[in-house]
């Protein structure tokens, strides 16, 4: 302070004295006063009045002189994610904010919010608007203009914002059509077949804006979403609790699993056809009665369903007549522990059947898991479904789980609040935790895509996690849920997750991944031009940064890098092998796209914004043949059904069989057939008929038939799911009534 007249002043500050500062010495001043530096004593908040008295007893005061604030401390804030685009309005508790005295500003990152957006409600709490931001989480500080700031460390998480939000009510289960257009979800006493293809909306005369797509478009004036194009509702109080589509053999079938809450055996499965044409049309074809207390997952694949059944465990309903469907066994899971989720496991020829099936104590209510801590209420399960023994429990996991998706020989397994649990079913009959990824809140469901999986975390939204490595997953970034939805079921598509919930969205990917490499097949032949060619297809385009070129690479059986020209269109990254190889038939080899792929936004001709980069290397094996690629399909079996105990000759039709009977091995699930002849009238292998013996099977059920083909070198599987049944003798046991 600067004071006239000093004579021995002694100084107060709202009564109690302040002494002068001993580190800090006076200075002269040239109006002849002086600069007097005091110690402040501890105060409450508010303004203090500075009185100096002198020792002839001169005095002045001046009020206010000092304000006394309350010392910054920052506590928590919510919501803490939003989206990457700003707009999120956030509350932040604390304490010594001063409404209207000081100017607040907030940063998230290194970004300061607008400060027409920063509002001071009262001394312990801030309303702010975020600014847009990068992808991930964020330090949130809080600044005063007198100089004080804090912390708080990576507090809000920028998600991946939606691209479109449909109304749904309680979504349970959903499935894709084929081209990914329609997207079919069963809820709440309905299946609701909507339209996610975002362009049919924002291109044409009726274009509308892309924030269009997360309100209500009704353009007919109906009052119903336009993206909704059918629903059906389920008679008897049943819930959609399983869906599944089946497009074979020219139908069109929505395959639906329903649970009636409180009801112990009035669980059924419901056939819907609908006209692609005109999806109004939907109607319900079937219902089958499963006499099981619930039914959750399905799997659909030829003319076999596998259905997850609750108390009654592992189901197979044969579908090869859609409109009269039954069931042709099922299995029940020890310690009453009951079925929620079942997914096929990929066998070598001559192998049985083999499935994961989730399980534990589920409440419909919430869509959630129950009691899942609680390691004897259920577990996953590997089981084995066999020609030779019928069902068989191969080996088991302790871990209750409410959905499983199996990729290669990995397990995924979303566990409620035990989180994420991925499982090496390498050796079936010894499955092996590999890792957990527990601390990220309670896991509703999972999918995989590629090298990612994505986890529901009810109003925690979408979670993106890599697992390149199953031993050591890396949780990424998080998606945006829009006004609360709480997501229940997550969709893993090949360039967004889509999330059911209290509605249906759509989220662009938040990460860059590999969702497909060609050939499909890990053969490596040569092209229509006569190219050995490799595609990569990311769900990002990468074609705008220079340095990705160098980031595939090929290599041989000797680990060494092959010769190979690299090109780059759009989201496809095409590696072509290069003459002079060396490799020969049944060599292993390699392509490899290294971490550090970007796709990029430029900003000018030498500046640009990372947008997503490869975080792990990803690699792709193959198997080298340098022949031509052949259509190989098993297209029926004749008769489909052989009586149980005695032996049977069928005709096994298809493309791409060889007509040599030593290049083809059949299989009824782990039974070897011998093979009579094999006909054609096709001298290039196109079509061909298989004649063979099936010895007597004891075991009756539905049975894979797999073919094990050699074509140049290279032996191929074939199979027809569900392709066979086994009839066990009629027999009439009772008749009611009797008169």
């Amino acid at each position: 302070m600067d004071l006239l007249n000093p004579l021995n002043p002694v100084f107060t500050l709202a009564g109690i004295v302040a002494p002068e500062s001993v580190s800090l010495v006076r200075v002269d001043l040239a109006n002849g006063g002086q600069r007097i530096f005091l110690d402040v004593p501890a105060n409450v908040a508010g303004p203090a009045e500075l009185r100096v008295v002198n020792d002839n007893g001169g005095s002045d005061k001046l009020l206010g002189a000092i304000q006394y604030v309350e010392p910054l401390v920052l506590k928590e804030l919510s919501p803490a994610q939003g989206s990457l685009n700003g707009g999120t309005t956030v509350t932040i508790k604390g304490l010594g904010f001063r409404p209207g005295a000081a100017r607040v500003i907030v940063f998230f990152g290194d970004l300061p919010a607008d400060e027409e957006d920063i509002k001071v409600l009262d001394p312990e709490t801030i309303e702010v608007i975020t600014p847009p931001g990068r992808i991930g989480k964020a330090d949130v500080r809080v600044s005063l203009d007198s100089g004080q700031s804090e912390v708080l460390v990576d507090a809000f998480d920028y998600v991946q914002p939606a691209q479109s939000r449909i109304a749904a009510d309680q979504v349970y289960d959903m499935t894709l059509d084929p081209t990914g257009t329609y997207l079919v979800v069963g809820q709440r006493g309905s299946v609701v077949i909507y339209n996610i293809d975002a362009s049919a909306f924002t291109n044409g005369e009726t274009a509308l804006n892309e924030d269009d797509l997360l309100k209500l478009i009704d353009l007919n004036g109906d009052g119903i979403d336009d993206r909704i194009l059918a629903r059906v509702q389920l008679p008897g109080g049943y819930l959609a609790t399983g869906v599944a589509t089946f497009f074979e053999r020219g139908t069109d079938r929505v395959l639906v699993c329903a649970t009636k809450p409180g009801a112990d055996d009035q669980a059924a499965f419901f056939v819907i056809g609908f006209d692609a044409m005109n999806m109004g049309n939907s109607t319900i074809l079937s219902k089958l009665p499963l006499f099981s207390n619930l039914a959750r997952g399905i799997e659909v694949n030829n003319s076999s369903a596998v259905i997850a059944m609750g108390n009654m465990g592992l189901g197979i309903v044969d579908i090869h007549l859609p409109a009269k469907p039954y069931l042709t066994g099922h299995f029940a899971l020890p310690n009453g522990h009951q079925a929620l989720d079942v997914t096929g496991i990929a066998t070598r020829p001559g192998e049985a059947d083999l499935y994961a099936v989730a399980a534990g104590e589920f409440d419909f209510a919430n869509n959630r898991m129950v009691n899942e801590k609680d390691s004897a209420t259920g577990a996953m399960y590997l089981v084995r479904h066999s020609a030779r023994n019928g069902f068989e429990i191969v080996g088991s996991v302790g871990v209750s789980a409410s959905r499983v998706k199996v990729i290669g020989t990995t397990a995924y397994l979303s566990s409620g609040a035990n989180g994420l649990v991925i499982v090496d079913i390498g050796d079936p009959k010894n499955p092996v935790i590999l890792s957990r990824v527990n601390d990220v809140g309670y896991v509703f469901d999972v999918d995989v895509n590629g090298n990612t999986a994505y986890l529901g975390l009810g109003a925690g939204g979408v979670l993106a996690v890599d697992v390149t490595d199953p031993h050591k997953p890396v949780v990424s970034e998080g998606m945006e849920t829009i006004g609360g939805n709480k997501v229940w079921t997550v969709l893993a598509h090949n360039y967004s997750a889509i999330t059911g919930g209290d509605s249906v969205q759509v989220i662009p990917d938040v990460v860059l991944k590999v969702f497909r490499h060609d050939p499909l097949s890990g053969i490596l032949d040569y092209d229509a031009e006569g190219d050995l060619k490799v595609w990569l297809r990311f769900n990002k385009a990468i074609d705008l940064w220079p340095a990705n070129l160098d980031r595939f690479k090929a290599f041989g059986p000797d680990g060494k890098a092959l010769a190979a020209a690299v090109e780059i269109i759009n989201n496809d990254a095409i590696l072509t092998i290069l003459p002079g190889h060396g490799l020969t038939v049944r060599d292993n080899l390699y392509v490899e796209a290294r971490a550090g792929v970007k796709s990029i936004k430029p900003i000018t001709e030498n500046v640009h914004i990372d947008l997503y980069t490869l975080r792990k290397t990803q690699r792709f094996a193959l198997t080298y043949r340098g022949d031509r690629p052949d259509i190989l399909k098993v297209e029926a079996v004749v008769p489909r059904r052989i009586p149980a105990g005695r032996s049977a000759e069928i005709t096994i039709s298809g493309l791409g069989i060889p007509t040599d009977p030593s290049r083809v091995k059949v299989f009824v699930s782990d039974v070897e057939l011998a093979i009579k002849s094999i006909e054609s009238n096709d001298e290039v292998e196109r079509a061909a008929i298989v004649t063979a013996t099936v010895p007597p099977v004891s075991r009756e059920g539905q049975y894979d038939v797999t073919l094990s083909v050699e074509k140049a070198g290279i032996w191929e599987t074939l199979i027809l799911t569900g392709g066979i049944m086994v009839d066990a003798a009629i027999e009439f046991t009772s008749l009611s009534p009797g008169w």
